[in-house]
């Protein structure tokens, strides 16, 4: 993920470019014309200096995780043009709140400020309070993976089969009060405020804001507010609800 395939950039393109590849590579042969979605990402973006993102803006990725992913996403598109696959390419906001262990991705402070306070575990801030992200719940990242597979090719255009998926725009701050009306002072009091500058140089790249009018003429599902993705995720993760209770 982001974060790792920055600091391992041999491990990142086996990972996001030669897998995909060799998994595209045996689809075109033995399921020609099967449909493939394809996650990729916010990342493929660099800063947009607060203009509106649209399918158009010009890709310039401030990481190789996001160079990777802009890679598969012309890989994807050609594929398709040629009739090899019928590939849909979903750009994903910041997930949150993901489930499991933090994980490899610059991002991973996203999901762990919330997640592990209300384990009572200790979260580490990597980056500032004022910082904008562009995110959305699982639940909902969930529900458009799974629509975008029964959308008629016909639909996406001869063009592109690049969506920005639906997301909402928050601020660091804002996260955080929302942990706090959920588990009071005593789980803000388990993030520790610490900068780290790979990480932020990563993630401050990332736009904040998306036009999502395609996502939307498509029929993609759009997300809640913030406080609704905190209740479906302890809803769906009761087991971290154990010490809230």
């Amino acid at each position: 993920m982001s974060g790792a395939a920055e600091a391992n950039l041999d491990l990142g393109l086996r990972v996001n470019i030669d897998s995909t590849r060799f998994i595209l590579d045996v689809l075109r042969k033995i399921k020609p014309g099967i449909t493939v979605v394809f996650p990729s990402s916010l990342a493929v973006f660099g800063p947009s200096e607060g203009r509106l993102v649209t399918e158009t803006t010009m890709p310039l990725p401030g990481s190789s995780y996001g160079a990777e992913k802009l890679i598969c996403e012309i890989l994807l598109n050609d594929f398709s043009r040629r009739g090899l696959i019928d590939g849909r390419i979903l750009r994903l906001p910041t997930i949150i709140v993901r489930p499991g262990a933090p994980s490899g991705a610059a991002s991973s402070f996203c999901s762990g400020i919330i997640r592990e306070p209300l384990k009572g575990e200790k979260s580490i801030l990597p980056v500032s309070r004022d910082l904008k992200l562009w995110v959305c719940s699982t639940r909902t990242i969930i529900k458009n993976l799974v629509y975008a597979k029964d959308i008629p090719m016909a639909r996406f255009g001869a063009g592109s089969r690049i969506v920005n998926l639906p997301g909402s725009t928050v601020t660091v701050d804002q996260m955080l009060q929302i942990l706090g009306n959920v588990g009071g002072r005593d789980a803000l009091a388990l993030i520790e405020e610490r900068k780290d500058p790979a990480v932020e140089s990563i993630v401050a790249k990332w736009p904040a804001q998306f036009d999502t009018s395609l996502a939307k003429k498509l029929g993609f599902f759009e997300d809640g507010p913030l406080a609704q993705t905190v209740d479906e995720y302890l809803k769906d993760y009761a087991s971290s609800r154990a010490w809230l209770n």
